[in-house]
């Protein structure tokens, strides 16, 4: 996949387009020419540009803030009647939003640390991502890393998946004491769920698979530019229904390279083994002390 769509998509690109912002902001202490000004509003449009298509949820006041405040310093600057002392109290506040922006966002980027598992079987339900789409020789990541723990791994994920098609999954499993991976929602992004439905369905699949001595994991979708509502609700309920979130840029470096997937999102064989390294980066130390 396009280098420049996974920056996008993987969430990074807020990270840069935050530096972007503030970067504007700064050069604007210094007064220059036309070109130097010109650089300057280029530089804030593609920061503040990268940062809306990241689909980063961003707390209500805090996301007027944080648009509004530079895009209004930048307009006041064409008005040399306006106070030095308001212009420079509303770069130093841009700045200040930027950063917090930043600092929240990062929060959510830490790949948290999991417990040593009780774990007697591992589950997965995703789609075609997890499920595979039978090339020949296909070797799903599921497969790999039942190999490598000895653990033993029931791959439930179907091609066209979604997570009102996952309930159904969610409901034959029967059994306690169990890890389950959950790949699921890139169809509902692509198939065009609508919100209110992808919420109230991703709220019934996370309360059906709870459950004595499970733990779920999630996997945060890499979204579309203008998802952030769908990335918010995926973190509250995960919240909510106390399933482990995996950040999306691990997600995103899966998919990441052209060798990686055979169509731009179905894993390569290359693929699966990196999405295998990424299972067991995240939850293989806690595996092997039970082996």
């Amino acid at each position: 996949m396009n280098p420049l769509i996974m920056h996008v998509v993987s969430g990074n690109a807020f990270f840069t387009g935050i530096l972007l912002i503030i970067i504007a902001i700064l050069m604007t202490f210094r007064k220059g020419n036309s070109v130097y000004r010109t650089a300057t509003r280029l530089i804030f449009i593609i920061g503040l540009i990268l940062t809306a298509l990241t689909s980063t949820p961003i707390y209500m006041p805090l996301a007027i803030l944080f648009y509004l405040l530079p895009i209004a310093l930048m307009v006041l600057l064409y008005f040399d009647s306006i106070s030095p002392k308001l212009i420079i109290s509303l770069k130093i506040i841009s700045i200040l939003t930027c950063l917090t922006a930043g600092i929240i966002e990062l929060t959510n980027c830490i790949i948290p640390d999991i417990a040593p598992l009780n774990c007697g079987k591992i589950y997965v339900v995703g789609d075609s991502v997890s499920a595979g789409i039978g090339f020949k020789g296909e070797k799903t990541w599921s497969e790999i890393v039942e190999e490598k723990t000895h653990i033993p791994v029931r791959n439930m994920s179907v091609g066209g998946g979604t997570v009102k098609s996952a309930q159904t999954k969610a409901h034959l499993i029967k059994d306690d004491n169990v890890l389950i991976f959950l790949e699921i929602g890139g169809n509902d992004m692509l198939g065009r769920t609508p919100f209110p439905r992808y919420c109230q369905e991703l709220d019934v699949l996370l309360g059906s698979l709870k459950g004595k001595n499970r733990t779920l994991i999630m996997l945060e979708l890499p979204w579309a530019p203008f998802h952030a509502s769908f990335l918010k609700a995926q973190r509250e309920l995960a919240i909510k229904h106390k399933v482990i979130l995996i950040p999306r840029k691990v997600f995103s470096g899966v998919l990441e390279g052209s060798a990686s997937t055979v169509d731009g999102i179905h894993l390569s064989n290359y693929g699966q083994e990196k999405m295998a390294n990424a299972f067991l980066n995240i939850c293989g130390h806690a595996l092997k002390r039970l082996k």
